[in-house]
């Protein structure tokens, strides 16, 4: 007994070094990365503020444990060329300080995932096939997606940040690639239409690491900064920000449209009954027809503020995006009034 209380001592002793060392490492490095707004001209960011929003992302996932890893994104905007970092912004990539040390804790919240990554290649594959994704948690392309044929329709509004403009095809961008990266909602076993891209997913596998993330960078699946990295053995998370904003107002403006055309179509066809019971919540009513006037307003501010782009007047185009943001936001906050 007395030999197994020391033993047990000995282990607690030995993760509570671990925890913190990781722990004030981190922290530190993550402080030192966030010097960057200091010696950045054009971003106006307050240091705190950057320290702030570094350990809010990190928490929006806290099963990957980011909380506890170094935010290297601005390493990696300072190393990669200009227009890979632009193409990939809305990415962040952590480095783990506790490496395999995480591994008890990622069993604990996240033993799907765990069991998957630490099973045999059989086990592996057949879990990445009923997930529908790889260890990236990126989704198998579609045989349209993989030959860049697939039709998405054209966009509607430009956008010099993301690199399309209106008219612009929306399909064809994951052409040649065998992955990509999971939509919000986007979940569920492998797909039929995903099946080829599973099958040579899989057989890339087998392959040495080194030529994996050398084929993968080949096909625009990862960049050079992930294909170095992975290659030589150092492993960085990256995880997919979501402008929430937008899909909260996306969101907002679909269930106006379809409340609002909801009364029109009873009222066309004779079904004043209904039509009276549904519109019953003048709020609601009113809301969205608020929603939809805002929304044809954003549209005509997003024409403007591409003019404004296109001219060169890139102060001017800020703050038009900055309206935009203000009646976006207004649309959202009526949506979550009723």
């Amino acid at each position: 007994k007395e030999s197994l209380q020391i033993e047990r001592r000995m282990y607690q002793r030995f993760w509570q070094r671990t925890f913190f060392r990781v722990a004030f490492s981190s922290v530190a490095l993550n402080l030192l990365m966030a010097l960057r707004v200091l010696f950045d001209d054009d971003d106006e960011t307050e240091y705190w503020n950057e320290v702030t929003e570094t350990y809010k992302k990190a928490f929006e996932d806290p099963e990957r444990g980011n909380w506890l890893a170094v935010d290297i994104t601005p390493l990696y905007k300072w190393i990669s060329a200009k227009e890979e970092y632009e193409k990939d912004r809305d990415v962040n990539k952590y480095f783990s300080l506790l490496g395999h040390f995480y591994d008890p804790v990622k069993f604990i919240i996240a033993p799907t995932q765990s069991f998957k990554n630490k099973s045999s290649v059989i086990g592996k594959t057949a879990m990445e096939f009923m997930q529908g994704e790889n260890w990236q948690g990126k989704r198998f392309t579609s045989l349209d997606e993989l030959l860049g044929i697939d039709e998405k329709g054209q966009y509607k509004t430009s956008s010099k940040k993301y690199g399309y403009r209106v008219g612009d095809p929306k399909g064809g961008k994951n052409k040649g690639q065998l992955t990509r990266w999971r939509k919000p909602g986007d979940y569920g076993p492998v797909k039929y239409e995903e099946i080829p891209s599973f099958i040579l997913s899989t057989f890339r596998g087998f392959l040495p690491v080194p030529l994996q993330n050398g084929l993968a960078f080949a096909l625009g699946e990862i960049d050079a900064f992930d294909a170095v990295s992975h290659g030589v053995g150092i492993h960085l998370n990256s995880k997919r920000n979501y402008p929430k904003l937008e899909r909260e107002y996306n969101k907002a403006v679909d269930e106006a449209e379809i409340y609002i055309r909801s009364i029109k179509d009873k009222l066309k066809h004779g079904e004043l009954e209904e039509a009276s019971e549904l519109s019953k919540d003048t709020r609601k009513t009113t809301n969205s027809s608020t929603i939809l006037k805002l929304d044809n307003n954003i549209k005509k501010l997003r024409e403007r503020c591409l003019a404004l782009e296109e001219a060169g007047k890139d102060d001017e185009a800020e703050k038009c995006q900055e309206m935009i943001d203000e009646r976006m936001q207004q649309a959202v906050d009526l949506s979550n009034s009723k």
